[in-house]
């Protein structure tokens, strides 16, 4: 009886010993999962902070290209306008030479 007594108290302390193992187990389980849920937090957080930037760039690409867009026109308006002068310029300097010619040809005394 009392084989059978220290047998059974042998086999509650280990069952005692097991049982607070896996509980220290379980806990060190535990801390590691809300560290896990943690990091997942975080890692949405900045997957929608990354969705968002993606968004921005998007945005700020297509208004560069506009803007871009706009610099070429005004570069074609500008080389345009220069051309322009430029006939001006010479038309001017062409009338100035008529006017020079007729002014000496109707009054030939100088």
């Amino acid at each position: 009886m009392q084989e059978v007594v220290e047998s059974l108290t042998q086999q509650k302390l280990q069952a005692a010993m097991k049982v607070d193992e896996l509980e220290k187990s379980l806990s060190g389980l535990r801390r590691e999962l809300d560290s896990a849920a943690l990091l997942r937090e975080q890692m949405e957080k900045i997957s929608v902070e990354n969705e968002a930037f993606k968004r921005q760039i998007d945005r700020l690409t297509e208004e560069n290209e506009e803007l871009l867009g706009a610099i070429t026109g005004m570069e074609g308006k500008l080389k345009s306008s220069e051309q322009e002068r430029e006939s001006l310029a010479q038309s001017k300097i062409t009338l100035e030479q008529e006017l020079e010619k007729a002014k000496s040809e109707s009054n030939p005394s100088g």
